[in-house]
């Protein structure tokens, strides 16, 4: 299993979400997950439910104390 599907597994992501890239850094400590969707991926809308395309989006970091803890 690569990183990428034993991370996605481990956050519990359902599809389209995955984690498209895993970057450690033993000097500083550091695991970065890229949390992404496959281009032309649909969601649902939160009032009415009919799958929808994505109009945009951004870049997040969210920091996390321990990953394994």
């Amino acid at each position: 299993m690569v990183p990428e599907e034993l991370f996605s597994l481990a956050l519990g992501l359902v599809p389209p979400w995955l984690v498209d890239h895993v970057t450690f850094t033993v000097e500083e400590k550091r695991l970065d997950l890229h949390i992404n969707f496959p281009k032309g991926s649909r969601f649902a809308c939160s009032v009415c439910g009919e799958e929808c395309p994505v109009h945009d989006t951004r870049d997040h970091t969210w920091r996390h104390m321990d990953f394994f803890q």
